[in-house]
């Protein structure tokens, strides 16, 4: 697996970024029971309220579709409106979350809508569960907003799970999920990683350590495990990388050294 190749065991989120599906223009309005026939690894149940009933409402967009997507082609339009129903939806984990590790889990959100719809992120057990939260995040409208949060497994949860929150009617775009497990963190292997930024970036990338390192390794690759930058340094405190040259999307920065292993997403928009 790309995420971790130290931990037989890391998780991937299945179809994450939204391209796996049979649609080949902007598709608006899936009930969840429409969408769940459609889209793998992905499951609709928020029953967001349209036409008179409590089915869902749920969206794929692609480039002129009111949205650019963040990374790829495709992302994932999700309704709110004043009562107490929107749409949700549940994206299937490779394999369980083993408990008490921790993970960073990032994604983008979007607003097409000018009351600004805020998006909750959670995990769950079951598909049809919102489970256990894990933030509310604001969106922005008419710009991508790239966020992670890191969060320890209290559960063998199966799924992150993703609503628009009701109260008001509005829209929320999601795209670029991705969760790396922290097996080997910075504290526990002493990587004395301090500071990657900017994330998102355009073109460069500027990593700082916290002290010298003799010998390190330095891996990018996309979500699928393709590598596009490899290369050991000697001597470093700090990495300047070009991704101009790279396509927009969300790609896995990995260093190793014999302190341990880090890595974690980096968005190129």
């Amino acid at each position: 697996m790309f995420m971790n190749s130290m931990l037989c065991d890391a998780q991937e989120l299945i179809n994450g970024d939204f391209e796996n599906h049979p649609f080949e223009e902007c598709t608006y309005n899936l009930s969840d029971e429409a969408f769940n026939n459609s889209v793998p690894n992905i499951f609709g149940f928020g029953k967001a309220f349209i036409a008179g009933e409590n089915v869902g409402e749920l969206d794929l967009q692609t480039f002129d579709c009111y949205v650019e997507p963040a990374s790829g082609s495709w992302c994932i339009g999700l309704s709110a409106d004043t009562s107490s129903f929107s749409d949700a939806i549940a994206i299937e984990l490779s394999s369980p979350l083993e408990i008490g590790e921790k993970y960073d889990l990032s994604f983008s959100h979007y607003s097409s809508s000018t009351n600004l719809t805020p998006v909750e992120i959670g995990v769950s057990n079951a598909p049809n569960n919102f489970g256990s939260s894990l933030g509310i995040y604001t969106t922005t409208f008419e710009q991508w907003t790239a966020d992670m949060v890191t969060f320890m497994a209290t559960e063998n949860s199966k799924y992150i799970t993703v609503r628009a929150v009701a109260g008001d009617f509005g829209w929320a775009q999601v795209d670029a999920f991705s969760i790396v497990p922290m097996g080997t963190s910075i504290e526990e292997k002493g990587l004395s990683l301090s500071r990657v930024y900017p994330n998102p970036t355009s073109n460069l990338v500027h990593i700082e350590f916290g002290k010298i390192f003799k010998g390190i390794s330095l891996t990018i690759s996309d979500l699928l495990g393709k590598i596009y930058i490899q290369n050991d340094y000697s001597n470093v405190n700090e990495l300047k990388l070009d991704l101009s040259k790279m396509n927009n999307g969300t790609y896995i920065l990995e260093l190793r050294s014999i302190a341990g292993r880090q890595s974690f997403p980096i968005i190129k928009f």
